[in-house]
């Protein structure tokens, strides 16, 4: 199973989106939150739905294109937890919460978190992408499974928002399934 998460800030807040192929989307507004907390959302909320609804016994692959985020989770996780959350200098580590919450998730599953170049190409990281610009625009949060009615309602979010994005990757991908 292929996943992906991304985040970001702009003039329209903040927004984080994830997609788990084949089976559902998210997206979440997170008002004027940084860029750093964008991503860690949508990574939290990526693994919260795949705990949810990911069978038992699947390799789960999860793609995302912030450096920070990837080693995070590969590397350095772990070394907070036992720390209490703080860096080494004695500083809280920035939205502790957030790390905890992936940690005690992440730590249960054997998921691979790989490293993309974003806004390369990378279908899925570029529909996360897609998806966080629509909850700044949308100014809101959803879970949307990918079946006929929700492939409907997600072209209908696209054309709502035509005007301030093309959502090309998002389109293309619906219109496959």
């Amino acid at each position: 199973m292929n996943c992906a998460f991304d985040g970001g800030s702009s003039n329209e807040g903040s927004g984080s989106g994830f997609i788990i192929d084949g089976v559902a989307v998210g997206f979440f507004y997170n008002g004027d939150a940084t860029n750093s907390y964008a991503e860690l959302n949508a990574l939290q909320n990526l693994l919260i739905n795949l705990k949810l609804i990911k069978p038992k016994e699947t390799n789960v692959t999860i793609l995302g294109d912030s450096n920070y985020i990837i080693q995070g989770v590969n590397t350095w996780m772990y070394k907070w937890e036992q720390d209490n959350w703080e860096k080494s200098n004695g500083d809280d580590v920035s939205h502790w919460q957030i790390w905890q919450n992936i940690f005690s998730i992440a730590s249960e599953e054997p998921f691979e978190f790989k490293h993309v170049r974003g806004h390369e190409g990378y279908i899925l990281n570029e529909i996360s992408d897609e998806l966080s610009w629509i909850a700044r625009y949308f100014r809101g949060s959803r879970v949307i499974l990918l079946n006929d009615e929700g492939i409907k309602m997600l072209k209908n979010i696209c054309d709502k928002f035509s005007e301030y994005k093309d959502f090309n990757y998002l389109r293309q991908y619906l219109h496959e399934k």
